[in-house]
């Protein structure tokens, strides 16, 4: 069976930064000068980000268990 991260290409990768900053590392995006493809945001946008993703999610109709 194929590893699902060969399939998908890679998995976002979040954290934080020494600004406070959250980062998501994101392995289809071009990579900077540390070979890395990133988005930052400031908290209140990553809140914001997080909640219109699950608001979204949420009127696609697909239930988790029944595909």
């Amino acid at each position: 069976m194929a590893d699902v991260k060969d399939l998908i290409g890679g998995f976002l990768e979040v954290g934080c930064n020494e600004h406070d900053e959250i980062v998501i590392n994101h392995p289809d995006l071009k990579p900077d000068e540390n070979g890395v493809g990133h988005i930052v945001f400031l908290p209140h946008q990553a809140r914001n980000l997080g909640k219109n993703i699950v608001d979204s999610s949420a009127e696609t109709g697909y239930h988790e268990l029944g595909g």
